[in-house]
């Protein structure tokens, strides 16, 4: 706990330094977590694995086991995906969505994915027993921590909807008002489930005790998911990653159906049009930015409908897109993330994004398991039957996580990834541009913006100088001006090797921290 407005500025703060690893997390419990593992020996991913455990528990409104999870990781020289979208369960049909249009209930429900993912990573990857890197999110669940203010802002801008739902009985006072900052917040319920899975392993979520009470509560609720979704829920298997050049370093990124396309489309845009002396600050710096990232929002919602020549990041994609460079339909999503960064010692690296959608999901959770649940019906089209994600049963729900990993002769250079629906690409596009002049405390604290397909600007308006803000209209954008250090731009995470030492910095518009023993 600590008064973040005043110390926003403090590179002290928010990074970290170690030549044995870094972990950087969205809140500073969970990254404690994953600092006590890399202490012990634990590799990135045993690291990984305990900070995205404990941010279920300390940062549940964004992620948690009810879930999804997608990650980019480095393991003995070698670079892969480990994608897990959720998927549409076998009993929804357009006509029953449409006919509620329920996205915060029971009835958005899509099958967890987040589970599954983890379990791959113990079982491949991790070198520590499964019950040590459980340890820390059953002790936080079960013994509690303190709200902080963003999360306490949180919970009173979404307390209409969670008293609505029966969400608000984890995280609203009895009386259904917002609990004070510093409150504790223990969760005995979510502590048992944690404490079954540690002991019985994964699996239990999709075929044992935990999965036969959830599928008899999203039942009873007049959900979609049933016992027979979770148990046919396939594996996820590691899976090559998307990779393109960016001024000599390798960026490997997750396809589709998550965001990574897009974001190396960005990039390929910015290497072909930037100047040499290309300067972020200056208000020519901030309209390329700008014109790129629209340009990249563009041509993924052409690429989605089959309305591009060719593939999104391609050399014909891109010749293209640089001969237009300006717009199709605003789409400013709300939906809410976490996200991890990790390098250890031996050069493996994790890049881990998990998410229930929307912030605090659906807003639902099955009593005696603690957890919320994923709102990802939400993701899917439901006019287009050729659109790729088109709701049907079993079909993947589309998501814009893009953790990526930045290699140089083969080694892991930087490892980042960001919160905030459509703006997580914006927000890793920028920082990557930033890194090539900027320390890496400066590209995160650096201010943001977001372009949308019609030149709406969403930006920390108040860190633009007004030229820049004023080139922006100029040049016939419209300004949506956010405050200063807005949560609405995302959280990025960064850990990246510096002058042969491991530097971590966690963004300063969230709860976390950087470290590394």
């Amino acid at each position: 706990m600590f008064d973040r407005d005043a110390l926003r500025s403090s590179p002290e703060r928010w990074t970290g330094r170690s030549s044995f690893g870094v972990v950087a997390a969205a809140h500073y419990r969970a990254t404690q977590a994953g600092l006590e593992v890399l202490a012990e020996g634990g590799n990135a991913f045993d690291a990984a694995v305990a900070t995205s455990l404990a941010l279920s528990v300390v940062e549940s409104a964004g992620s948690g086991i009810g879930g999804m999870a997608m990650l980019t990781g480095h393991f003995a020289g070698e670079s892969f995906a480990v994608a897990g979208p959720c998927r549409a369960p076998q009993s929804v049909t357009i006509e029953a969505v449409l006919a509620s249009r329920r996205y915060s209930s029971h009835r958005a429900v899509a099958v967890p994915s987040y589970p599954a993912v983890l379990d791959v990573v113990l079982g491949r990857y991790c070198t520590l027993p499964r019950q040590r890197l459980f340890e820390p999110a059953i002790a936080l669940a079960k013994e509690g921590f303190a709200l902080t203010a963003l999360q306490v802002a949180l919970i009173e801008r979404y307390r209409p909807q969670l008293r609505k739902h029966n969400g608000g009985a984890l995280f609203l006072r009895p009386d259904g008002k917002t609990p004070a900052v510093g409150t504790t917040l223990c969760q005995p319920e979510l502590a048992a489930t944690l404490a079954r899975l540690a002991e019985v392993g994964l699996g239990d979520f999709y075929r044992g005790e935990i999965a036969a009470m959830l599928a008899a509560d999203v039942a009873d609720h007049g959900g979609f998911l049933t016992l027979e979704d979770l148990r046919a829920s396939p594996q996820p298997v590691p899976s090559r990653t998307i990779a393109s050049r960016f001024f000599g370093d390798e960026v490997h990124t997750i396809d589709r159906p998550a965001g990574g396309a897009t974001l190396l489309h960005m990039l390929r845009l910015f290497e072909r049009l930037s100047p040499r002396d290309f300067d972020p600050e200056t208000p020519e710096g901030i309209e390329l930015l700008a014109r790129i990232i629209q340009r990249g929002r563009i041509d993924r919602i052409a690429s989605q409908r089959g309305h591009l020549a060719a593939p999104l990041g391609s050399d014909a994609s891109i010749h293209d897109a640089a001969a237009k460079l300006a717009p199709v339909e605003p789409e400013l999503g709300e939906g809410e993330t976490s996200h991890i960064s990790v390098i250890d010692r031996h050069g493996n690296a994790v890049a881990l994004t998990q998410s229930i959608e929307r912030s605090f999901g659906a807003k639902v959770f099955t009593p005696g398991l603690g957890f919320l649940l994923n709102g990802y019906l939400k993701t899917y089209n439901l006019d287009r039957p050729s659109h790729p994600y088109y709701l049907r049963p079993g079909a993947v729900a589309r998501s814009n996580a893009a953790p990526t990993l930045v290699l140089s002769q083969g080694r892991p250079t930087a490892v980042l990834g960001s919160t905030g629906s459509e703006r997580m690409v914006s927000s890793i596009f920028g920082v990557l541009v930033r890194l090539r002049s900027q320390d890496p405390f400066t590209a995160v604290h650096a201010p943001r913006l977001h372009v949308t397909p019609r030149g709406q600007v969403l930006l920390e308006a108040p860190r633009f100088s007004e030229p820049c803000l004023t080139r922006l209209q100029r040049r016939g954008f419209t300004l949506l001006p956010l405050d200063a250090y807005s949560f609405k731009v995302g959280g990025l995470q960064l850990v990246a090797h510096r002058d042969l030492e491991i530097v971590g910095v966690a963004d300063p518009r969230r709860d976390g921290a950087a470290a590394g023993p």
